[in-house]
C-alpha cells in the first residue's frame, strides 16, 4: 500500500530525490525543473501537469556567467600582479602617450595570452619582493582574488559535467501518471516505464530507453 505523501503544486526546482522510495506520491502541477529522481521508486506516482526541464542554473548563460566571473577575477589578479612588479612602468604611463599606448597593448596581450598559471606565478613573485611593501600588499590581495575565482571555475565545470534537466534515470515509474505534463529535457534512460500514462503529455528533447516508444505523445 502506497504512502501518498503530497508534493502537489510546489516549487521543487533543483531538489534531489535520488534513490528515494516515493511510490504513490503526488507531484501534480509541481515545478520539477532540475530535479533528480535517479534510481527512485516512483511506482504509481502522480506527475499530472508537472513542469520539467532546465533551471536557470543549468542554462548555458548561467554556465558562461560563472566562468566569465572567474575569468574576470583572474584577469584582475593578473593586473594587480603586473602592477606589483612594474611600479616604474605604471608610474610613467601618464607622461608619454606612445609609452601609454605601448603599455596598454602589452597589458592586453599579457591578460589574454598569459593564463592562470602565470598569474599565480606573478603572485608568488610579488610575495618574494620582501623589500617592496606595495608588492607584498598587492600580492596578498591578488592571492585573495585568486581564491575567490577558483570556486567560480569549479561551479562552472560541475554544471558542465552534470546532466541537465529533470532526471528519471534508472527510476521505477511503473503505473506512473504523466498526463498533461510538460516534459522538457528529461532523462528517462534505464527507467522502468511499464504502463505509464502519457496522455496529453508534451515532449521536448527527452531521452528514453533504447527501443522504447512513447504512445500518444505531442512533440513541441
Amino acid at each position: 500500500m502506497f504512502n501518498n505523501l503530497s508534493y502537489a503544486e510546489q516549487d521543487l526546482r533543483n531538489r534531489s530525490f535520488k534513490g528515494r522510495k516515493l511510490a504513490g506520491h503526488d507531484f501534480s502541477h509541481s515545478d520539477l525543473r532540475g530535479c533528480d529522481f535517479s534510481d527512485a521508486d516512483l511506482t504509481g506516482a502522480n506527475f499530472f501537469g508537472v513542469k520539467t526541464g532546465k533551471t536557470w542554473q543549468q542554462t548555458p548563460i548561467s554556465i558562461l556567467l560563472n566562468i566569465l566571473v572567474g575569468l574576470l577575477l583572474l584577469i584582475f589578479l593578473a593586473v594587480v600582479s603586473f602592477m606589483s612588479q612594474s611600479p616604474i612602468a605604471v608610474k610613467d604611463v601618464g607622461t608619454d602617450g606612445k609609452e601609454k599606448h605601448h603599455v596598454r597593448e602589452l597589458e592586453i596581450a599579457y591578460l589574454f595570452i598569459i593564463g592562470f598559471m602565470v598569474a599565480l606565478a606573478m603572485t608568488i613573485y610579488a610575495f618574494s619582493q620582501a623589500f617592496q611593501l606595495m608588492g607584498i600588499i598587492l600580492g596578498g590581495f591578488a592571492l585573495w582574488m585568486l581564491l575567490l575565482s577558483i570556486p567560480r571555475f569549479v561551479i562552472g565545470l560541475e554544471i558542465i559535467k552534470s546532466p541537465s534537466g529533470t532526471l528519471f534515470k534508472g527510476a521505477n515509474l511503473t503505473d506512473a501518471n504523466f498526463s498533461s505534463a510538460v516534459l522538457a529535457n528529461c532523462d528517462f534512460s534505464e527507467a522502468v516505464l511499464m504502463k505509464v500514462n502519457w496522455h496529453g503529455a508534451r515532449f521536448h528533447r527527452c531521452k528514453f530507453p533504447t527501443d522504447y516508444e512513447v504512445k500518444m505523445q505531442e512533440q513541441v
